[in-house]
């Protein structure tokens, strides 16, 4: 298995991001790796459906190119052929916060960020790790983009 969290902010230009989504589904079945797992963005979760959170108004401009090189790269995953089991994780759009493993967090495939009953989108650092973690064990959402939140 391979696990991917790619991002260049040394440069305006984030190609680099869907690019390496491209390499590495080319390169992996010739290496004998049949799993790569992405920790992508989440600003191409949609906040409606049909709305994605990097196309809303009042998404920050200092983050709209990265959040759509990751949007990029999840339909280059999405796209491929069946040749390697694919995961692309998202956290909550602009709602990962400092902290610990609490364990108190849900999963959801798809593309719609998971709420609390607040309506908020939010999870720690820790549950986030924890919940790529599990799912690299688990391998629940092969093939699929993926979500946590608390």
């Amino acid at each position: 298995m391979v696990v991917s969290s790619v991002t260049d902010r040394s440069t305006a230009d984030r190609s680099r991001i869907p690019a390496t989504a491209r390499q590495l589904l080319d390169l992996a079945p010739r290496a004998g790796i049949r799993r790569v797992a992405f920790v992508g963005g989440g600003g191409s979760l949609e906040i409606e459906p049909g709305l994605r959170t990097v196309d809303a108004p009042g998404f920050p401009g200092q983050h709209k190119a990265e959040a759509l090189a990751q949007a990029e790269a999840l339909e280059v995953l999405r796209g491929s052929d069946g040749g390697v089991d694919w995961t692309y994780m998202s956290p909550p759009p602009h709602h990962l916060v400092p902290g610990g493993k609490t364990s108190s967090y849900q999963v959801r495939g798809g593309d719609r960020p998971v709420v609390n009953a607040a309506g908020e989108s939010r999870i720690t650092a820790g549950d986030f790790a924890a919940a790529f973690v599990d799912e690299l064990e688990a391998n629940r959402f092969s093939r699929q983009r993926f979500t946590a939140g608390s």
